[in-house]
């Protein structure tokens, strides 16, 4: 979201800002995956469920149904 003001380089430093959440969420969602995956610990089953848990949450976040906030609480405790 871009808020609409006079002055441009205030225009563009949102975006930017917008843009590095976006990222962070993205990479922090990779870690986590990626930490799922390699954990041999965890039974097949909940892995599964964690993996779907953290694509579906990504996917609200692309559609704009959940803030950035809940996505990332939600990576975060991906096993609650």
């Amino acid at each position: 979201m871009v808020y609409n003001c006079k002055c441009s380089k205030a225009k563009y430093q949102l975006e930017g800002k917008k843009m590095k959440v976006e990222r962070f969420i993205k990479e922090y969602a990779k870690f986590q995956i990626d930490c799922i995956k390699g954990n041999e610990f965890i039974k097949e089953e909940v892995k599964e469920e964690a993996l779907a848990k953290i694509d579906k949450i990504l996917k609200h976040k692309e559609n704009g149904f959940v803030t950035v906030d809940e996505t990332i609480r939600t990576i975060l405790n991906v096993f609650e």
